[in-house]
């Protein structure tokens, strides 16, 4: 549950982490079988595993993540499609890639399960355009982590960190003439 909290997904409140856990748990059971097994690539996945995994992730975006007390009541705080993303990606990391909000909304996901379902598919496809692209230099699937400088990432991941860079931090990657100008300045080819 912290490390939820450290991520980002703050609507497990601390006050209601064992409640929370106890409902994951509860969820864990009931959907175990509609995960991907926990080294089975993204790349592999069936389309009736593309949708069981959405089933598991349109549960686990329902669930009560905690109470929050307004001037108005209480009301319940769902885990939502973010922290549903995130921890399914921390179940599954090879198969199944975290989103975030800026991500979900430039990708015009609404994070129903249909657009969850596209979103596995886009990160499918551009999984396989990353892998063509290393494959043209020689780097096969599994060198591809470490030689890109991100050796405990997973090919989902790298994904979202490129996206994360990207869209949630708006950073405009140069284009491969203004690489080679920054090259030469420094004496490289």
């Amino acid at each position: 549950m912290k490390w939820l909290n450290d991520w980002g997904c703050r609507q497990f409140a601390k006050e209601h982490h064992q409640v929370a856990f106890e409902r994951l748990r509860v969820w864990a059971r009931q959907h175990a079988d509609d995960l991907p097994g926990y080294t089975t690539s993204i790349l592999s996945l069936t389309e009736a595993k593309i949708q069981a995994t959405v089933r598991a992730y349109d549960a686990l975006k329902e669930l009560e993540a905690s109470q929050k007390r307004t001037p108005h009541g209480t009301h319940s705080v769902r885990v939502g499609a973010t922290g549903a993303a995130k921890i399914l990606y921390a179940l599954r990391p090879n198969t199944v890639p975290p989103w975030d909000d800026a991500i979900r909304e430039r990708l015009k996901c609404d994070g129903s399960a249909e657009s969850y379902s596209r979103f596995l598919r886009m990160v499918m496809v551009e999984i396989q355009e990353l892998l063509a692209d290393a494959a043209r230099y020689g780097v096969s699937p599994e060198q591809l982590p470490s030689a890109i400088g991100r050796s405990a990432s997973t090919l989902p991941k790298i994904v979202d960190e490129y996206f994360w860079v990207t869209i949630t931090r708006n950073f405009n990657i140069p284009k491969p003439l203004e690489l080679q100008v920054w090259a030469s300045w420094c004496g490289g080819s």
